[in-house]
């Protein structure tokens, strides 16, 4: 599902990630496992199109994303460490507005902002605006921000950095459902009990390789 072949960043004479390759199979979850500054960031971002890789070549459910990183995007659910929602808005509006955006229809937008609110366990939160969320809420809202156009690819840049256990636990409880329904993931994370409790696989990184 996922191919990366040697992949390399390179900002100005640093080398962000030098040379990477690993693939991952569909529905399977795999695991970066690296401590702050190894390259985990920019590899994400070079994997969802968000940042041109240097050399190498990534393909994503058979799209180069090289060549077409529009497209990718388009079948990837993608979740940074910064959750991006709209404070503005109310959770349902934050899921609505993105699968709107994200090409659905009205109608069909809304239907599957009810159906991600009940998978996820936050009907009950629907009308709260997001400001009124936990930090934790946040996080799972934003993970359930990338279900909304039912990806085949999610990638997560450390869904649980910063929450206290129990929100951490919840969000592990949420990311076991979606390898449940037969998502492929890609996560990052400095906590080796996350990669060890979630992860089917996972590389290494440490100073970009």
């Amino acid at each position: 599902m996922i191919k990366a072949e040697e992949i390399r960043k390179i900002y100005g004479e640093i080398s962000a990630v030098g040379g990477i390759s690993f693939a991952v199979a569909p529905g399977e979850t795999y695991g970066l496992l690296g401590p702050n500054g190894a390259g985990k960031t920019t590899t994400m971002r070079m994997l969802s199109g968000l940042s041109p890789a240097n050399s190498g070549a990534i393909s994503v459910s058979g799209i180069d994303v090289v060549k077409d990183n529009r497209a990718v995007r388009e079948i990837m659910g993608v979740v940074t460490q910064h959750d991006g929602l709209d404070v503005g808005l109310t959770v349902f509006q934050n899921l609505f507005l993105h699968g709107f955006l994200g090409g659905l229809s009205r109608k069909i937008s809304q239907s599957r902002a009810h159906e991600v609110l009940e998978f996820f366990g936050l009907r009950d939160r629907s009308k709260a605006n997001v400001y009124e969320l936990s930090g934790g809420m946040k996080r799972r809202l934003a993970i359930a921000r990338s279900m909304m156009t039912s990806p085949k690819v999610i990638v997560m840049d450390e869904p649980s950095t910063g929450l206290d256990p129990q929100s951490r636990n919840r969000v592990w409880e949420e990311l076991a459902l979606l390898k449940d329904a037969g998502v492929t993931v890609l996560l990052s994370t400095h906590y080796m009990e996350e990669a060890t409790i979630l992860c089917d696989r996972l590389s290494i990184m440490d100073h970009g390789i």
